[in-house]
C-alpha cells in the first residue's frame, strides 16, 4: 500500500474547440474565484503554445488552469514552504485533492461538449535521505520485475496497459511511470550594497510514480453524460493505482464496462 504524496495533480480535456475557451474562466469554474494572475498570448508558437493561463492559491494549494491549441489544463502543486532550506513541497491529504479535482472535472462535462480525451494525473513523491535510498525505493516498486544496484543512475520504467470497453470507442490508458529526481536547492545571501553570497547548495532526492490514467483519442466528441461515466471510472482507477502503489497494480483489469 502507499501513501505518497502529489507533487502535482493535472485533469485534462483534449477538445478541438480548446480556443474558444479563457483560462480565468477554466479556474473561476474550479475554485469559485477570480485568479491573481492571468497571461493571454494572442500569437502561440511552438516554444509558447498557451492562449492563456491564469494562476492563484485556492485553500492550501496553487491552481494553475491553462488553454492552449487543442487542450485546456487544471494543474494543483503546494504552496511553498517559504522556509531557506527545506525539500519540495508536496500536496497534503492528496487523496482528498485527487477526489475533488474529479469531482470538480465531472461537474464541468456540460462546459466541454467537444471532447475527444479525457486524463487524470498524479505526480506523487517520497522524499528520500539519499540517491542510494530513493533507488531502493523505486526498486521496491517495480518489484520482481528486474534486480537494480543502489548506484545505478538515471533510473527510469514505464509501463502501459490498455483496458477495452465494450464501446468500441473508448480504451482507458494506465500508464505508470518509476523514477528517482534530484533537486539541488541553491540561496542566495545579500549582505553588502552590490554583494551576493551564494549559500553552498543542498541536495534532495526523491522517489517518484507518475499515474496518468487518460482515455484514448477517439474520432467522435465524448457527450457530457459520456463524460461524466468516464471521469468516474478515471477517478476509481487512478485511486487504486495510488493504493496499490507498485507496478503490479496493472495486473488487475478495472470494470471499464
Amino acid at each position: 500500500m502507499s501513501n505518497w504524496s502529489a507533487l502535482s495533480l493535472q485533469a485534462v480535456w483534449f477538445t478541438p474547440e480548446a480556443r474558444h475557451f479563457k483560462a480565468a474562466d477554466v479556474f473561476e469554474a474550479f475554485t469559485g474565484d477570480s485568479p491573481e494572475s492571468v497571461q493571454t498570448n494572442k500569437a502561440p508558437t511552438p516554444n509558447n503554445a498557451h492562449l492563456s493561463i491564469a494562476t492563484g492559491a485556492f485553500r492550501n494549494v496553487s491552481v494553475r488552469a491553462s488553454v492552449q491549441l487543442g487542450r485546456i489544463d487544471v494543474v494543483l502543486e503546494p504552496v511553498a514552504s517559504g522556509t531557506e532550506v527545506s525539500p519540495p513541497a508536496l500536496i497534503e491529504n492528496t487523496e482528498e485533492w485527487i477526489i475533488w479535482l474529479a469531482n470538480r472535472s465531472n461537474e464541468q462535462s456540460e462546459k466541454f461538449p467537444a471532447v475527444n480525451r479525457l486524463a487524470l494525473v498524479q505526480t506523487l513523491a517520497e522524499m528520500m535521505d539519499s540517491h542510494a535510498a530513493a533507488t531502493a525505493a523505486v526498486n521496491d516498486k517495480l518489484g520482481t520485475v528486474m534486480e537494480v544496484d543502489s548506484n545505478v543512475t538515471d533510473l527510469m520504467m514505464q509501463a502501459n496497459r490498455r483496458v477495452h470497453s465494450t464501446d468500441p470507442s473508448f480504451a482507458l490508458n494506465r500508464l505508470l511511470r518509476f523514477s528517482v529526481m534530484g533537486f539541488q536547492q541553491v540561496s542566495l545571501a545579500f549582505g553588502a550594497p552590490g554583494a551576493v553570497n551564494m549559500v553552498p547548495a543542498v541536495d534532495f532526492y526523491a522517489a517518484t510514480q507518475l499515474i496518468d490514467v487518460n482515455t484514448s483519442p477517439t474520432t467522435r466528441n465524448i457527450s457530457a453524460d459520456e463524460q461524466r461515466k468516464l471521469w468516474d471510472i478515471i477517478t476509481r482507477e487512478a485511486l487504486r493505482l495510488r493504493t496499490d502503489g507498485t507496478l503490479r497494480g496493472l495486473d488487475h483489469d478495472c470494470d471499464f464496462s
